[in-house]
């Protein structure tokens, strides 16, 4: 009976190691020093909550596709200058050792998105006008677009990148460096996880920060409206949300339903293509788990504001880490990437 027990305590820690290893830590970011636009990032334990600091000077971390790499914007502040900055690509292991810069000759500006490719091996990033797409040792193409490069993501295939700029939505074909543009005059594409299917906000007309979530299928040219009434409070990529296991789009209700005092968020399963919703006293979203179940972000504690998860199925919140006054500046909580999980 003693061997049973001790089985079955075994079996649960590996059980429970493995989903902690699958589903990653979170990250997040804290101002070193605001005025100077810099920043370290933190990682944190989505169990026990535990913090700590593994990069200095770090903005925009994204994981890798295994989530064994982190890939951040470095950004320091130049002593001479006024508003000069070090900047560079750089990709560290989970822990934030062996920090390394990626080869990068093409920096037009702030940098505004990156993303890996689906098999790890390249990270491209919007910078200005431009998509750069590089490895770690080598910068493999350099695309100047229309105008300013607000978000890309990688198609699942790996060979294309789609992008939004001020004319709508456009798609980047990595071998031949072809763009196509599109008459899609939407913004915030992502890519279905595992299918060929784009999501994007299409703005309803007449109504102020709303917009609906189109899917369309890339191989049909067809679409669909999945949400309508969508909040978009910000001008970044996570005003939704989509899970890691694809089946589940999280967003925030704007229109009617919502009232100025909370916060309504829906989840929409793809599956059934059904709708719930879920009531919070205020926060704003930056990233989801794995199963689309829980909410990481900035939420309203009491008094305070922090760094933290809400479970959707129990309701519970629980503070990673209380946010100060002056530690995050309106522009990095406006347009970049606070989190990613």
């Amino acid at each position: 009976m003693f061997k049973k027990e001790i089985f079955v305590i075994l079996l649960w820690l590996f059980v429970h190691s493995f989903v902690q290893a699958a589903e990653g830590n979170l990250l997040f970011i804290v101002g070193k020093d605001v005025k100077r636009t810099e920043y370290d990032i933190f990682s944190s334990n989505p169990v026990s909550l535990e913090y700590r600091k593994i990069i200095d000077y770090g903005v925009n971390p994204a994981w890798s596709p295994d989530r064994q790499k982190i890939a951040f914007i470095f950004l320091k502040a130049l002593e001479d200058k006024m508003y000069g900055h070090q900047m560079a690509l750089c990709v560290s292991n989970r822990d934030g050792s062996q920090n390394r810069r990626a080869k990068v000759k093409t920096f037009r500006g702030e940098v505004l998105d990156l993303g890996w490719s689906p098999d790890g091996q390249k990270i491209a990033m919007a910078t200005g006008k431009w998509i750069v797409i590089t490895t770690l040792d080598e910068e493999i193409m350099a695309y100047e677009g229309p105008s300013q490069i607000w978000q890309l993501g990688w198609l699942n295939d790996g060979q294309g990148i789609v992008f939004h700029t001020k004319s709508g939505i456009s798609f980047l074909d990595v071998k031949s460096k072809e763009q196509t543009s599109t008459s899609l005059g939407g913004v915030f594409p992502k890519i279905l996880p595992g299918t060929h299917k784009l999501l994007y906000m299409s703005r309803v007309e007449g109504v102020e920060k709303t917009a609906n979530i189109i899917m369309r299928d890339l191989k049909r040219a067809d679409e669909e409206v999945l949400v309508r009434n969508v909040l978009v409070p910000l001008p970044k990529k996570s005003v939704y949300c989509v899970s890691g296991d694809g089946k589940k789009i999280i967003f925030y209700r704007g229109g009617p339903e919502a009232s100025k005092d909370e916060v309504v968020y829906g989840i929409y399963d793809v599956s059934t293509r059904s709708i719930k919703y879920h009531r919070n006293d205020g926060g704003i979203m930056e990233a989801v788990s794995h199963d689309g179940m829980k909410i990481a972000g900035v939420f309203k504690f009491g008094d305070k504001a922090g760094y933290g998860i809400w479970d959707l199925v129990t309701g519970k919140k629980s503070l990673i880490r209380e946010i100060r006054e002056g530690e995050i500046d309106k522009r990095v909580f406006g347009f970049s990437r606070l989190m990613d999980w």
